[in-house]
């Protein structure tokens, strides 16, 4: 490898690390964590819903994707064609909508509800969409966790913006998605998830 094949290898390589270690299940178990802790007053009940909110969504969506993969109809769990994505599509909603009727069912804090059905809106528009265009949904991710932050904590959280800017980058730079869809896939994430935590009064 010559020097210039080194330099260009770089970008890649952070690419490929900020792509793979700060994936959607990663920054999904986040939000949900962060979600939990700003609901209840105590540690024992954060933990509880955070619990219960993964067993039921996302952990059955990544275990979904991963027997496909094995089945070879997905050709890897994070980053796959468009058309491949239909299946995972209409898992995490499934998945996403019996969660909120059981957490609803069990008398879940309303902000968790709120952090349930912003991501049921998210997942129906994307779904959507991925029928003409592979919008990104590690961006997605990314933007919601930056909006839950913002809208739990307040604006001194600003600085947190960086996070689907940097994720955007890396998709862009690994030619898993254009600047439009990675635009797209953040603002559309971000505006849902401030639109309903207002009206669910959460922000």
């Amino acid at each position: 490898m010559n020097v210039e094949q080194t330099r260009l290898s770089k970008p890649v390589k952070l690419a490929e690390w900020i792509s793979d270690y700060l994936n959607p299940l990663v920054i999904c178990l986040f939000m949900i964590l962060v979600l939990a802790f700003r609901s209840t007053s105590n540690w024992i009940d954060a933990l509880k819903w955070f619990s219960l909110l993964c067993l039921l969504c996302p952990l059955p969506i990544y275990f979904y994707a991963f027997l496909q993969v094995k089945k070879g109809r997905l050709s890897s769990i994070f980053s796959n064609a468009r058309e491949q994505r239909k299946r995972i599509y209409v898992a995490a909603f499934l998945a996403n909508l019996a969660a909120l009727a059981i957490m609803a069912l069990l008398g879940a804090p309303l902000r968790l509800l709120a952090g349930v059905a912003a991501g049921l809106l998210i997942l129906s528009f994307f779904a959507l969409v991925n029928l003409v265009w592979k919008i990104s949904i590690h961006t997605a991710f990314a933007s919601a966790l930056s909006a839950l932050v913002i809208a739990s904590f307040g604006s001194g959280y600003l600085v947190i913006v960086v996070l689907p800017l940097v994720m955007g980058w890396s998709r862009v730079q690994l030619a898993e998605h254009t600047l439009g869809q990675v635009i797209s896939g953040g603002m559309i994430a971000f505006m849902v998830i401030f639109v309903v935590f207002k009206n669910f009064g959460a922000v």
